[in-house]
């Protein structure tokens, strides 16, 4: 039986594999963002975007991360398989967090690079897409000028069974190439 769902399960990706992708957008809106005053604010770099959020809020989003992750390495014998993963990605969550809580008590602005987590192959850590929807952050592009109006597309691709993806596509107005993307489901 269990050779019957591996080789079901190949047919289906293989069926797929050189498929083309057919994008499709549900829905395009444009979110105004209006002032944003924050005392202690992270600067989040990501590509050519920075975007800013209360420093609390940063700390709330990251806190999950780290505590999952601790949990995780201590729970994780050595012996077994992901062990190795668990360890070294909670150094990095480990270090950027116990960072942002002391450079806050310092300063007015910290800043985080998305490029401290794509070394391990994780994600920002926070949801910026729920900071960008509920208007709560400040968003700079690459030459520093605040952007106010961003372009939220719902779009979704289908190449097959096992190749599928949905969520939201944050752009600027001048760009063709989004800056923040959301996965609302996957397949």
């Amino acid at each position: 039986m269990k050779q019957v769902l591996t080789l079901f399960i190949a047919f289906l990706f293989f069926a797929s594999y050189g498929q083309e992708k057919k994008t499709s957008i549900e829905k395009i809106d444009t979110i105004t963002l209006g002032d944003f005053e924050q005392k202690k604010v992270v600067r989040y770099s990501a590509g050519y975007v920075k975007i800013c959020i209360s420093a609390q809020d940063y700390i709330e989003g990251i806190e999950v991360f780290h505590n999952r992750y601790k949990k995780w390495s201590t729970e994780t014998k050595k012996s077994e398989r992901d062990y190795e993963f668990y360890i070294t990605n909670f150094r990095v969550i480990d270090s950027v967090y116990k960072s942002v809580k002391l450079q806050i008590k310092t300063k007015d602005t910290v800043d985080v690079s998305q490029r401290i987590f794509d070394r391990i192959g994780l994600g920002s850590l926070v949801n910026f897409d729920y900071f960008i929807d509920k208007k709560e952050c400040a968003i700079y592009d690459g030459n520093g000028i605040r952007q106010y109006r961003i372009i939220r597309k719902h779009e979704s691709y289908y190449v097959g069974p096992l190749n599928a993806w949905g969520g939201r596509r944050y752009y600027f107005l001048t760009k063709n190439k989004y800056f923040y993307e959301a996965t609302d489901w996957i397949s």
